[in-house]
Order: structure tokens, then C-alpha cells, then sequence
């Protein structure tokens, strides 16, 4: 098995791929989304090959639960994050608010807690 460990808005790879993945809200932690978005087109360039998965701002209640019972506290909750006290920031999206960012994609949801992204 092969490891990369990179800065994911400037992959050093200059392969085509099938697909490119962001997934289990990888995506909405990152400071420059739309950088690594760009980075995911490079070598997945075809429409629709580009998959995120992002927590739903349905979501904010359970992943309240889920930080409590690992033992961080939130202490902030806006309409586009959550803040715990150990300072991890974890965003929520809503539909608008993808397509404002990614542009043209499909949306689906997962559940109650999530939607998965393709672009």
C-alpha cells in the first residue's frame, strides 16, 4: 500500500484519476476550500467525477451529542460551525450554501446528517 501526505490544495501528483474523493467532512475543516476544490479538478477534470461529503446544518444536534460524549465541549455554534473548547472548528452546510461554493453540482442527502456532493 502507497501513502501520500500532502498540502491538498497543491497535490504533487500529475496523474489523471477516475475520481476525486473529500470525504467524511474533510472538506468543511479545511481554511481553503475552493483551493482544494481546484486542486480536485486537476486530475479528475470530468464533470461529476468529484465526490464531498459534508455535514448537513441538520446535523448540529447530534454532533453536539457526539462531542459531548468524547468530551469536548462546544462552546460555539453558528449557522456555518461549531467550535469546541479545545478550538476544533467543524463546519455544516446547507444546500445553498454548497452550490454557492462548489458551483453546479448534485446534491444528496445522507440521512439526516450529511450530503454527499458531486461535482
Amino acid at each position: 500500500m502507497h501513502c501520500l501526505v500532502a498540502d491538498a490544495t497543491c497535490v504533487p501528483l500529475r496523474s489523471r484519476f477516475d475520481a476525486a474523493l473529500c470525504l467524511t467532512n474533510t472538506w468543511g475543516t479545511m481554511s481553503d476550500k475552493l483551493a482544494v476544490l481546484g486542486e480536485m479538478r486537476r486530475p479528475a477534470p470530468a464533470t461529476g467525477t468529484r465526490l464531498i461529503t459534508v455535514h448537513a446544518s441538520t446535523s448540529v444536534a447530534p454532533r453536539r451529542k457526539w462531542y459531548a460524549n468524547l468530551g469536548h465541549e462546544v462552546v460555539e455554534s453558528t449557522d456555518e460551525h461549531i467550535r469546541t473548547s479545545g478550538g476544533f472548528v467543524s463546519e455544516h452546510f446547507t444546500e445553498e450554501r454548497l452550490r454557492s461554493l462548489i458551483g453546479d453540482c448534485a446534491i444528496r442527502a445522507i440521512g439526516d446528517v450529511a450530503y454527499l456532493a458531486q461535482a
